[in-house]
């Protein structure tokens, strides 16, 4: 098949280095997933797609930690490469971090570029190098630094194109109480082609 343009879907949220058994894994879990384009909304099956961690990579003192399934969940995204429309990826976690159970949604507008030379042959991007989901204080510090070198500036929000290529748009603390808290992220990011081998085969 030629002419493939797909996205992988790979949940990631970042987390402090120091996150009681994260390398285990029971601290986090992935329990809801969305796809939102056009005017259709799209839930993933999590009974279906056995999502798990997939891998941990130290960031500064930050942890990122990407959730992915045997069965990679792709969507076409060719209709939105180098155009002015984004594609809304919806998770949802539960983090046990400091004696609580957070729970963290993240809205994620992605739009998709082609890059310097338009690659008429196949192409994939994975959720995964982008902006992470975010929650807490550790989140806020990560998204004043990517907001930092457009923070002089007023971000037209009307046009993705008018955005900067990552940007954290709103992080929120929704409720808290003494064994729970709720947090809403909402970013975007401009994806590239991974450069990174393909975990989807094509065949021609």
């Amino acid at each position: 098949m030629d002419n493939l343009k797909l996205l992988v879907l790979e949940p990631a949220l970042h987390l402090p280095a120091d996150t009681p058994n994260l390398q285990k894994y029971n601290s986090v879990k992935l329990i809801g997933l969305w796809v939102e384009h056009l005017s259709f909304v799209e839930e993933i099956d999590l009974t279906e797609y056995k999502y798990k961690p997939g891998y941990v990579e130290s960031i500064d003192d930050l942890q990122l930690l990407s959730f992915t399934s045997s069965t990679p969940v792709c969507i076409d995204v060719n209709r939105f490469i180098d155009k002015d429309a984004a594609v809304i990826i919806k998770s949802q976690f539960i983090v046990s971090f400091e004696s609580k159970d957070v729970e963290v949604l993240h809205e994620h507008a992605i739009s998709f570029k082609s890059g310097e030379k338009h690659d008429p042959g196949n192409a994939f991007f994975t959720t995964s190098v982008a902006v992470p989901a975010l929650f807490g204080s550790h989140g806020r510090r990560t998204a004043e630094l990517i907001n930092k070198p457009h923070s002089d500036f007023s971000i037209d929000t009307t046009s993705y194109m008018n955005y900067p290529s990552e940007y954290v748009k709103t992080l929120v603390l929704v409720n808290k109480d003494e064994k729970s808290e709720m947090w809403h992220s909402v970013t975007y990011t401009a994806l590239y082609p991974n450069t990174t081998d393909s975990v989807i085969k094509f065949v021609n």
